[in-house]
């Protein structure tokens, strides 16, 4: 997947995660024109004061935040937004983890078949 420069920016803050947040570990990912897909693993949460979702909801808010900061302010975009929503899916099982990361790594092979292809 060939990204353009905004997708760029995306990929280097999606990098710049666990360093943000000790408790962040970044697994299988790919960055699609329109979309990504990522495992994050969340450690040592302290869950008297986040639950997971919470914590991972403020790792996802972060994200798009510094990403759209980063592309407004480098490529004059002022018009760059995410979707307000996101998936998530707690991963319990190593079966289903590897199952994740198999669908996430052919995801591009898939690309020409999802409904906004055509936009890019």
């Amino acid at each position: 997947m060939h990204l353009k420069r905004p997708g760029e920016i995306a990929q280097s803050v999606w990098m710049t995660l666990p360093r943000r947040f000790p408790h962040v570990k970044l697994d299988e990912y790919i960055f699609m024109p329109n979309h990504i897909h990522g495992i994050i693993e969340l450690t040592d949460i302290d869950t008297t004061k986040y639950s997971p979702r919470a914590a991972l909801w403020e790792v996802v808010r972060v994200f798009k935040a510094a990403t759209s900061y980063e592309v407004r302010r480098s490529e004059g975009q002022p018009w760059f937004a995410w979707h307000e929503e996101y998936y998530d899916s707690i991963i319990r099982t190593e079966a289903a983890l590897q199952q994740i990361r198999e669908y996430i790594v052919n995801n591009p092979a898939r690309w020409t078949e999802d409904e906004l292809y055509r936009r890019y």
